[in-house]
């Protein structure tokens, strides 16, 4: 009787094994796929974050190879006063292996300032077409200041004169550079400036009025005025491109 009590513990036990190995089985399976996923997780994610990086790294060097082409134009223009006589590149080399940059110059007729716009500035036109005898550059000179603006872009079509009226232009005093010969003035109410077609003539105008001036500089017959320079650059790095476009102005402020 003892021993057959025995026995059905005995057979009871092995039973509960079994069924214990079994879920303890199945709690493995789940485990070792839970934690595959996670490992498959992670590992995409590190991949994604180290695509991420290079992306990164190659559109900030395509960027500075971007803004390197631009500075060496700005440098050859102010330096060595060449403007649009600088030949548009393609596809030159940058210092870092397999980075290269495009260059496009172009003369700016706009700018992109209106004067009725509810924050004119002090350089405006009225309207968003290029400056011209309908669309006269408008400028503001504070007292005390100085502004000049610089008819010497190589390879531009100048008007054949532009006219100069102000407010207060007989308390400004005009300074005028016209083939390395320089002229100091009051004009008055007008000032006539001819024979620009040799781009190398400079005007600046200095307030001594005790106020703010308005001027307005219009171009006589058809041709536009060329108000600036247009650089275009774009940097490539590893399939990765970054634009950079930069207006030099052919005006200065001096405070």
């Amino acid at each position: 009787m003892l021993i057959n009590k025995f026995m059905n513990i005995k057979y009871k036990f092995k039973e509960i094994s079994k069924d214990q190995r079994g879920i303890s089985l199945i709690l493995s399976v789940i485990i070792i796929v839970s934690l595959l996923g996670i490992v498959v997780s992670v590992s995409n994610i590190t991949r994604r974050v180290a695509q991420d990086n290079i992306l990164i790294e190659a559109s900030e060097i395509a960027f500075l190879v971007a803004d390197s082409a631009a500075e060496v134009a700005l440098y050859e223009i102010i330096k060595n006063g060449q403007g649009v006589s600088l030949p548009d590149l393609q596809n030159q080399n940058f210092a870092i292996n397999g980075a290269t940059w495009d260059r496009n110059i172009e003369v700016a007729l706009t700018i992109p300032a209106r004067c009725n716009a509810l924050d004119p500035k002090p350089v405006c036109t009225d309207s968003s077409d290029s400056v011209s005898a309908t669309n006269p550059l408008h400028i503001l000179v504070a007292d005390n200041n100085s502004f000049q603006f610089d008819f010497d872009i190589v390879g531009a079509n100048y008007p054949v004169g532009v006219d100069l009226t102000g407010d207060i232009l007989s308390q400004t005093e005009v300074t005028v550079v016209a083939n390395g010969v320089q002229t100091k003035s009051l004009p008055g109410s007008q000032l006539v400036l001819s024979g620009l077609s040799g781009n190398s003539t400079r005007v600046r105008l200095t307030n001594t009025s005790g106020g703010e001036g308005s001027f307005t500089l219009t171009p006589q017959g058809i041709e536009g005025l060329p108000v600036g320079i247009n650089i275009s650059t774009i940097g490539e790095y590893l399939g990765v491109e970054r634009r950079i476009e930069v207006t030099k102005p052919a005006w200065l402020t001096y405070r």
